[in-house]
């Protein structure tokens, strides 16, 4: 597991060489080449030193990220003065419209008692200034979505409350899936749970276990659930799955 990680950070894009037939496009390439060094070359300058790298994040500080493709959303000076330097950064050229323009990858990578989590930012110069086109996280922590850690939890799950869930589509638009908000009101908080999100989209999975075994079979219960967010709305169940259930 570390080796791979290990790996993933400090993976870099290589530029490959083209063919050309016109001084026009010679030239061309070379200032394309030149501003993609110029652009890898910021990225890396970015990156924060391995002693005083930190990892603040938390879902509430991702979901508070403007981020606009055409119009740029939050500037790079705000993210890096408020969470710190990256540990890992890339650069290259993007074609947009027919014109090419300088974008750059940020990413904040934690590794915290076996929990590996990230959050990835991509950024486009806008005239003189680096701002937020698209973001991404994963396994980040929220405050507003509690787990339940008791050893001596209650496990109120039968087969028949669970057929009760109603699904929502994956798109999350129905809005007829069963909420996140109705199901911990009646069955409580999960024992596990992982978020993720890109762009506007944010997944959720959570998971019911019993405590003990049941006494019929001395089988673990369980109950595998996982929930859709558009924007800022609720979350919709879109994936359910059990074990053991009486």
């Amino acid at each position: 597991m570390t080796a791979v990680v290990f790996s993933f950070l400090h993976s870099h894009k290589h530029s490959t060489s083209r063919k050309t037939s016109s001084t026009q496009e010679i030239v061309s390439s070379t200032s394309s080449d030149s501003e993609q060094n110029e652009a890898e070359i910021f990225a890396r300058k970015l990156i924060s030193d391995e002693k005083e790298y930190q990892f603040s994040w938390e879902v509430q500080d991702f979901d508070g990220l403007r981020f606009d493709k055409n119009l740029g959303g939050t500037s790079l000076d705000a993210i890096i003065s408020r969470y710190g330097r990256p540990d890992s950064g890339e650069g290259w050229i993007a074609l947009n419209y027919g014109k090419e323009t300088p974008q750059i990858r940020l990413r904040w990578h934690s590794i915290e008692r076996y929990k590996y989590a990230y959050v990835s930012l991509v950024f486009e110069k806008f005239k003189d200034e680096y701002k937020l086109i698209s973001k991404e996280y994963y396994n980040l922590n929220s405050s507003k979505l509690p787990i339940d850690t008791e050893a001596s939890r209650d496990f109120t799950w039968t087969q028949a409350a669970f057929d009760s869930l109603l699904l929502e589509n994956k798109e999350g638009n129905s809005q007829t899936g069963s909420t996140y908000e109705e199901i911990i009101s009646l069955y409580g908080p999960p024992q596990n749970q992982n978020l993720s999100a890109e762009d506007y989209i944010s997944n959720l999975k959570v998971s019911y276990v019993s405590p003990k075994p049941d006494e019929s079979n001395m089988k673990l219960r369980q109950v595998d659930l996982e929930f859709i967010k558009i924007d800022s709305g609720s979350w919709y169940l879109v994936k359910k799955d059990s074990v053991n259930l009486n």
